[in-house]
């Protein structure tokens, strides 16, 4: 039996198929069933040809196989592979001696058609050609060669198929997922997509600063999905094809490692967290995918996850939302903080940090993970307030540091040529002003917020800005107000974002605004911008919160207000 992809040949019946085991070298237009080994991403050569690099096997020669090089100037005409374990059809080949084994070439003539490995999915060819017939001998075929694949886990599609419920630690896995947003780490060569397929990931994941990525993101998505998202890396040369893909898209993504991390960002508890990445190269098919709507994968995925899209993501990506934060709709019943914009629907630090718009302000819901500069004195500091120099502060006495307060910048009064009286020297004084972070989290993501200037004479009303190494009374004051803020938690501890193994750390409302920074590398050359984020408007109360993990609320809501 057969059936021809060519152009121009339609449905010419009589084809003859080879097993690996009968060719030799010289051997010229040869057809072959056979299953996928290994198989690289369609590259562009440096001419105008695209090549498909793979091996395939079949039951002559299930180990070694037969390597198989295919040119075509039309990427849509080379083999449509998705996975390892893909049964494949092959016309025209002509086989050749290389390096002492024999090898498979393809030009523009060879034509090709693929179908998934998996024994009980449906006979569904993937091709760019529209001219082909398959008869019953060929559906014959393809179905023993599926048969023969499952009894060899490395050639099993389903061996490697997984649900992200069903992962582990250091699995390589294959996962049909939807992607809710992407980010580009341009500088660093790699790209996170987050992903969800309506089941839980089981172990505590990898949270990214995403400050540097450009992040593009479906809010509607966003709040369907909740905490059911995972972020998985693309390396090296999967991050360009990852930057392709589009919020909303589903994707296969193949060979994926469950990583195992130790303190990524915040290590002093040692815990593991897992990253789930594709590794550089294309080794066991590595690569991401992008799906068809009417991929059979793709369809029954949709299936799964429709409950949680009419529900507006009220059952399975509701439930754990109202775990990591109270609702996104209505007040909270107690928070460390007062804000004026109670109208403003609050946003997950996920959607903040993926929000287009900079600069932007939002509200969030999130709890306070620790304190930077990890020293309380240091959170007062002795600035200039026009160049922003910081000038020590004096650490023997308060007369000393109240005697610099006001006095003009030496730096900008030299810079100037101007003396203390003129006009330009009485801008640039000396002051004190408060100049900490925050590292927020919500188990959406995290993000570090300046608290500074005259934005956190408002966050600590009554405490204004003073030489902590001296004013002792201040300094305890603000420690109790830290500590209050972290639930009785050592503020300065660094812990990673996410982890509950301390006192029950508060809620805290805040407003937010989101910034460029640009700040010149060596030789004047400004470096990339940078979002920064900053606290504004926000007051931290003075009684202590009840400590509520779990509260009644509704969905995440992805409309917003600019505060």
């Amino acid at each position: 039996g057969g059936r021809e992809v060519g152009s121009g040949a339609g449905g010419n019946k009589g084809y003859k198929y080879s097993k690996i085991a009968q060719l030799k070298s010289g051997d010229d237009k040869i057809n072959m069933f056979a299953v996928v080994k290994y198989f690289k991403p369609i590259a562009q050569t440096k001419g105008t040809d695209f090549c498909s690099v793979l091996t395939i096997v079949d039951e002559s020669s299930p180990v070694d196989g037969l390597k198989c090089v295919i040119f075509n100037r039309s990427q849509d005409k080379l083999p449509h592979l998705r996975s390892i374990g893909d049964v494949i059809c092959l016309h025209r080949l002509k086989i050749q001696t290389y390096k002492d084994d024999l090898q498979a070439m393809g030009r523009g003539f060879t034509s090709s058609i693929c179908f998934d490995g998996k024994p009980n999915s449906k006979i569904v060819p993937r091709t760019g050609s529209h001219m082909y017939t398959l008869t019953e001998e060929d559906h014959g075929r393809i179905k023993v060669l599926r048969e023969w694949a499952k009894q060899h886990p490395e050639l099993n599609p389903e061996t490697r198929a997984r649900r992200l419920c069903d992962v582990g630690g250091g699995d390589y896995f294959d996962l049909t997922c939807q992607v809710v947003s992407k980010s580009i780490f341009a500088s660093q060569d790699y790209t996170v997509l987050s992903v969800w397929d309506g089941t839980k990931f089981p172990l505590e994941h990898k949270q990214y600063d995403y400050s540097y990525s450009e992040t593009v993101s479906d809010p509607g998505l966003s709040a369907v999905a909740g905490n059911l998202a995972v972020p998985v890396v693309l390396y090296d040369n999967h991050s360009l094809l990852g930057r392709a893909i589009k919020p909303g898209q589903f994707v296969q993504l193949s060979n994926v490692h469950t990583t195992k991390l130790r303190g990524y960002s915040f290590a002093s508890d040692q815990q593991f967290y897992m990253e789930l990445c594709i590794h550089r190269g294309t080794q066991y098919g590595s690569g991401a995918t992008i799906l068809l709507d009417s991929d059979e994968g793709v369809v029954r995925l949709k299936s799964q996850l429709a409950p949680h899209v009419s529900a507006g993501g009220r059952e399975e990506a509701a439930a754990p939302l109202q775990r990591w934060c109270p609702t996104f709709l209505g007040p909270l019943p107690r928070s460390t903080t007062v804000i004026p914009y109670t109208r403003v629907v609050f946003m997950p630090i996920r959607d903040v940090l993926a929000y287009p718009t900079v600069p932007f302000k939002f509200n969030c819901r999130a709890r306070v993970e620790c304190v930077f500069p990890a020293c309380v004195e240091d959170l007062v500091q002795l600035r200039c307030s026009r160049c922003a120099r910081r000038v020590a502060m004096p650490r023997t006495s308060r007369a000393d540091s109240d005697a610099l307060v006001g006095t003009p910048c030496p730096t900008c009064v030299g810079g100037l040529g101007a003396t203390p009286t003129t006009p330009a020297s009485s801008k640039a004084v000396l002051r004190l002003i408060y100049v900490f972070k925050l590292v927020l989290d919500d188990e959406t993501g995290y993000l570090s917020a300046y608290v500074a200037e005259d934005d956190a004479v408002t966050f600590l009303p009554g405490l204004p800005p003073t030489n902590l190494y001296v004013d002792q009374d201040s300094r305890r004051k603000l420690l109790d107000r830290l500590y209050f803020l972290t639930g009785g938690n050592d503020p300065f501890v660094e812990r990673p974002p996410g982890s509950r193994q301390q006192l029950p750390r508060p809620w805290m409302e805040c407003c937010l605004k989101s910034y460029f920074h640009v700040q010149s590398a060596p030789g004047g050359v400004p470096s990339p911008r940078k979002v920064n984020y900053r606290v504004f408007d926000t007051i931290l109360n003075n009684l202590e919160p009840e400590v509520e993990d779990v509260v009644d609320g509704g969905a995440l809501s992805d409309t917003h207000e600019d505060g």
